[in-house]
């Protein structure tokens, strides 16, 4: 396979895992909002950013601890 085709279809292969991603992280957010699964999408160091206006929280536990303080994802573009 030459280089640039393979290239190309990592590019491909991880721009569909992102979506994937995306969507997960999407559906839990309207399907009941579940804080602990939203933070398990997240890689252990991740990082939640909403900004000066609803900060930055570290790491599944922190992510997980914010989100558990929020009644439905809609608070956020309250904030905004």
């Amino acid at each position: 396979m030459d280089e640039t085709l393979a290239a190309r279809l990592w590019r491909a292969e991880a721009t569909l895992a992102l979506k994937a991603l995306m969507h997960r992280y999407s559906n839990l957010c309207d399907r009941g909002f579940a804080p602990a699964a939203i933070a398990g999408l997240f890689v252990d160091d991740g990082v939640w950013d909403g900004g000066e206006a609803v900060g930055r929280y570290e790491g599944k536990p922190a992510i997980a601890a914010f989100l558990e303080g929020r009644a439905t994802p809609a608070d956020f573009a309250k904030l905004a």
